[in-house]
């Protein structure tokens, strides 16, 4: 989802944003975002379970914390120095449970569980904790229980949230009521490095809610939902016309009720994307919800849907790599290759489609990683059997007795099919039946052409 959560992530860091008091002050976790190369390296070890490692002659334990911050997350205490690493587990705020620019959705339940085993394991024997954001925390003679507060309180805070969200849950509640009722005991709301200056009370409750009981709030109304513009015009010729919603919602912003006032406009710009006087009130009324944020990122995404409603939605390309050659995707396992050639391809060019492959991905006869050609004597790395099957690129990894066609490819060369660039693959590859490879290349799909989706008005697509 990377090309869709690079595009939202804008709203989060506020890309359109110029830095200032009316303007981006911060991201909540940080000054901003880098904008320089991506790049990845493949690790050169695994920590696979709680292991304590000598590096650079640097003794360095690891705690496994999986599910939490990130889906692979890890603490680190290096006992020379009595420091504990909280990695992005504990920062000086309150952290996301879900990120606005769209992510898998965190575990309150193993985020404060992994905490608390920190807190027993390293809370006394540490004198600093420190981590990936802000400031470190230390045990000091005003507080010689620095660091077990620190971990305690953070723990407390993500555990609170997720077993307040599920009592109401079981009581009835929706996620959007839930995330209106859940208020941290005064103790922890005065704690002020989980304060909201990045994550939020009310959208860490709402993910809690969404993991166990995903997006549905139960009502059937819901079932076959209408879309954005389907309810914003509903809305509209229920209330009569779009003048008299933005008589309504002017009102509204004159007496302070910005949050109404930017729904109400809201509809308004869906249902009449080119009213200048319902762009105008909406960005008017989300500005004000920005100054009164007090986490950044949702300061940031009100200034950018205002910024967008003033100024249009922005052409400015946030362009990923999606050429087969980047790092990233040069370090994708060719697993991770075929489930990402689905994504980018157009099933509905591929419907008709039913033919099945041999695939094997080689090296050169030395096994060396440099780039095979073909005709060159080789080794096998990696086989699967393929079957493009009606929309679908279906894969069983491993040989095949069955008789296909063979299809062999260089593994350095292989994530280039996930581009339209399938003239720099040719010489790495080795079949007599390249037109499955020319149909595969003709339903791949630059994601990149449709990556300046609106956020804050329809889609000029869909529209």
């Amino acid at each position: 989802a990377g090309t869709a959560m690079f595009h939202r992530s804008k709203y989060q860091f506020g890309g359109d944003l110029l830095a200032g008091s009316k303007g981006r002050v911060s991201t909540g976790l940080g000054l901003g975002t880098s904008s320089g190369t991506l790049s990845y390296i493949t690790p050169t070890d695994f920590i696979a379970e709680d292991t304590t490692l000598t590096i650079d002659g640097l003794e360095v334990e690891f705690q496994l914390t999986p599910g939490t911050e990130a889906p692979a997350e890890m603490n680190n205490y290096f006992p020379e120095y009595r420091a504990f690493w909280a990695a992005e587990n504990c920062t000086g705020t309150l952290h996301n449970l879900y990120p606005i620019r769209g992510a898998q959705l965190r575990d309150a339940a193993n985020w404060w569980r992994f905490t608390a085993i920190a807190l027993e394991r390293y809370g006394k024997q540490a004198d600093v904790v420190f981590q990936s954001h802000n400031w470190p925390h230390w045990n000091t003679p005003e507080t010689p229980h620095g660091v077990e507060d620190f971990l305690r309180n953070n723990a407390a805070v993500y555990k609170y949230i997720h077993d307040r969200t599920l009592h109401l849950a079981n009581q009835g509640r929706t996620a959007k009521e839930i995330a209106r009722e859940v208020v941290l005991p005064e103790k922890l709301a005065k704690v002020w490095y989980t304060r909201p200056y990045y994550g939020s009370v009310e959208i860490n409750a709402r993910a809690v809610y969404c993991k166990y009981l995903g997006f549905y709030n139960g009502n059937p109304t819901e079932l076959n939902a209408l879309t954005e513009t389907e309810e914003a015009k509903l809305f509209v010729e229920y209330v009569g016309s779009v003048e008299q919603v933005l008589h309504l919602a002017e009102q509204d912003y004159a007496a302070g009720n910005y949050r109404r006032a930017a729904k109400a406009a809201s509809y308004a710009v869906f249902a009449e994307p080119s009213n200048q006087r319902a762009r105008l009130l909406n960005a008017d009324a989300l500005e004000q919800l920005a100054y009164q944020s007090e986490s950044g990122i949702w300061r940031n995404a009100y200034l950018n849907g205002a910024f967008e409603l003033r100024n249009g939605t922005s052409e400015t390309v946030r362009r990923l790599e999606q050429d087969g050659k980047n790092d990233l995707i040069q370090n994708m396992t060719p697993r991770m290759v075929l489930d990402y050639l689905g994504i980018v391809t157009d099933g509905e060019k591929l419907a008709d489609a039913d033919f099945q492959f041999r695939l094997q991905l080689v090296t050169n006869a030395a096994g060396e990683p440099a780039v095979w050609q073909a005709g060159e004597a080789f080794q096998v790395q990696a086989e699967f059997a393929v079957h493009v099957y009606h929309g679908t690129i279906l894969y069983y990894e491993g040989h095949t007795e069955e008789s296909l066609p063979l299809i062999r490819i260089a593994t350095a060369a292989f994530p280039a099919i996930t581009a339209k660039n399938l003239e720099t693959l040719l010489p790495f590859v080795e079949t007599e039946h390249l037109e499955y490879l020319q149909q595969i290349h003709d339903a791949v799909v630059d994601l990149n052409q449709h990556s300046q989706f609106a956020l804050i008005e329809p889609n000029r697509e869909n529209h």
